[in-house]
C-alpha cells in the first residue's frame, strides 16, 4: 500500500515539473530532489512492508515515508489551486499584474520552504524516531589513513561535547584510557554509532573493544567500499550491499545535475545517454560527467567528450571513473585547477568551512586582482567547482553553501595531479640550474 502512495507522489512530482516550465531553478531543483529521493525509497518499500509486521521500527519507517509522500502531493495540489486562482484574476491593469506577480513569488517561496522541510525530514540521522530510539548518537569518518586515538576522541566529543576541560582531559589519555572512558560513557545508554568509510578490517578491530554490548538494542553501522571488510567485520552483523543505479535512475540523476536539460537537442540527448549508460550506475561518475557536459556548448563539444572517453573504454564496455574525473579536471582553467588541487592538503573526508577555503585561496594568491572583489571571485571559483560536482556541498544556510568537502576519489585525484605539477616544476628547475638571461642585442 505504501508503495502505491509513493508511486502516486513520484508521478505527481514529475507532472508538476513538466507543467510548471517557468519554475525558478532553485525550486525546480528542490522538486527534482524530492522526486528522486522518493523514487529511490520506493525500491526498499516492498521488502520493508513484508517485514513491518511485528517490527515496530520498520512500521514507523514505512509510516514516515507514507506521510512524506502524502505531504508532497498536498503541497503541489495547494500550489496548483492557488496559482489557478491567480490566473482567473487576469491582467486588467498594471496594479493587478504587480499584485499577481507578488502573490506568485510568495507561493514559490512557500512551496520551496515546505519542500525543504520535507527534505529535512528525509535526511535527518536526528528525527524524533531516531532520537527516541537512540538517545546517544555519534558519526565518525575513518578513511584510508586513520589514527585510532583521534577516532576515539572524535566519538567521545560527538557524545559529550567539546568543552575546554573535556579536550584537555582527552589529550592526556592513552589509547587504553580512551577505550575505557568511551566504554563507560556508552554502557548505560542505548546508542547508535556510524563508523563511516572503513578501508581496513584492522580499523574496526582497533575500535570495537570500546563499544559495550548492553543487550539493549544499541547498534553500530559500518560503511565500507570493500566487501571483505564488511563480511569479516563481525560474525553477528548483517551485510547490506548497495545496488548500482538503474537506467532510469542514471538518467534522472544526470538530468538533475545538468544546468539546463531543456536546451538539450535530441542528438545531444542520444550522445549523453550513451555516455551515462557506460558509467555503470556509479553516482559519482554520472554527476561529474553531467557537470562537465554542462560547460560544453553544442553537439560538437559533446561529441569530443564522448570520443575522448571512448578511447579509454574497458573490455566490459564501461568507462573507468578515473578517466571521467581526469577529463573534468583537465577542462578547468588554470585558476580553478589551483583551487581544486588545494583540497589535497586536507585529510580525506574533512568537512571544510566555505569561508575558510575562500580566505585561504585569497592568501595563496589564487584570485586575480581586478575590478571584482577578491572574495567574490574566490566564492565564484568555489561555486564553479560545486557546479561541476568536483566539490560536494556539506551544509547550506539560506541557500548559501557554508561547508564543503571532496569525495575520496577526487581527493586522490587532487594529490595525484599536485604531485605531477610538483615533479614538472622540479624537472624545469633541474634543467635550468643557472639564471637565464635574454638579450635583445
Amino acid at each position: 500500500m505504501a508503495d502505491a502512495f509513493v508511486s502516486f507522489a513520484v508521478q505527481k512530482l514529475g507532472d508538476f515539473l513538466i507543467q510548471q516550465v517557468s519554475l525558478r531553478k532553485n525550486l525546480r531543483d528542490e522538486v527534482r530532489w524530492l522526486r528522486n529521493e522518493l523514487l529511490f525509497m520506493q525500491s526498499f518499500l516492498r521488502d520493508a512492508e513484508l517485514k513491518q509486521y511485528g517490527d515496530q521500527r520498520v512500521q514507523q519507517w514505512v509510516f514516515e515515508i507514507n506521510s512524506i509522500a502524502n505531504d508532497a502531493v498536498a503541497i503541489l495540489e495547494t500550489y496548483s489551486f492557488e496559482a489557478g486562482k491567480g490566473d482567473d484574476d487576469g491582467f486588467a491593469s498594471r496594479l493587478k499584474a504587480c499584485a499577481y506577480i507578488c502573490r506568485k513569488e510568495k507561493k514559490f517561496y512557500n512551496v520551496a520552504k515546505e519542500i525543504q522541510s520535507l527534505r529535512q525530514r528525509i535526511m535527518d540521522y536526528n528525527s524524533p524516531n531516531i532520537v527516541n530510539s537512540f538517545p546517544t548518537r555519534a558519526w565518525i569518518c575513518v578513511s584510508q589513513e586513520y589514527n585510532t586515538m583521534d577516532l576515539l576522541r572524535n566519538i567521545i566529543k560527538s557524545i559529550q561535547g567539546c568543552t575546554k576541560e573535556t579536550l584537555d582531559s582527552l589529550e592526556r589519555m592513552t589509547e587504553r584510557d580512551l577505550e575505557i572512558y568511551l566504554c563507560d560513557l556508552l554502557k548505560e545508554h542505548k546508542y547508535l554509532v556510524v563508523v563511516d568509510d572503513v578501508w581496513q578490517r584492522e580499523a574496526w578491530e582497533s575500535l570495537k573493544r570500546a563499544f559495550p554490548d548492553g543487550k539493549n538494542g544499541s547498534r553500530v553501522i559500518i560503511t565500507t567500499r570493500k566487501e571483505d571488510v564488511a563480511e569479516r567485520a563481525d560474525n553477528r552483523g548483517f551485510v547490506h550491499k548497495l545496488r548500482f543505479l538503474s537506467q532510469e535512475e542514471n538518467w534522472d540523476l544526470f538530468s538533475r545535475k545538468l544546468l539546463d536539460v531543456r536546451t538539450m537537442a535530441p542528438e545531444m540527448e542520444s550522445l549523453a545517454k550513451d555516455m551515462v549508460e557506460k558509467c555503470r550506475g556509479l553516482p559519482l561518475a554520472i554527476v561529474v560527467l553531467s557537470g562537465l557536459l554542462s560547460h560544453k556548448k553544442g553537439l560538437n563539444e559533446w561529441q569530443k567528450v564522448k570520443d575522448h572517453l571512448w578511447k579509454n573504454i574497458k573490455e566490459d564496455k564501461s568507462i573507468e571513473i578515473s578517466k571521467i574525473l581526469s577529463l573534468s579536471y583537465n577542462d578547468l582553467s588554470t585558476a580553478l585547477k589551483q583551487c581544486f588541487l588545494y583540497f589535497g592538503i586536507f585529510p580525506q573526508d574533512q568537512v571544510l568551512g566555505a569561508d575558510s577555503i575562500i580566505r585561504l585561496w585569497m592568501v595563496e594568491g589564487f584570485t586575480p586582482i581586478g575590478e571584482e572583489r577578491m572574495d567574490d571571485v574566490a566564492e565564484g571559483f568555489l561555486n564553479e567547482l560545486i557546479r561541476r560536482s568536483l566539490v560536494q556541498v556539506a551544509k547550506t544556510y539560506w541557500e548559501r553553501f557554508t561547508e564543503c568537502r571532496v569525495h575520496d576519489l577526487l581527493h586522490d585525484l587532487a594529490i595525484q595531479k599536485a604531485l605531477e605539477v610538483t615533479s614538472l616544476t622540479f624537472m624545469i628547475q633541474e634543467a635550468t640550474p643557472y639564471p637565464l638571461y635574454v638579450s635583445d642585442m
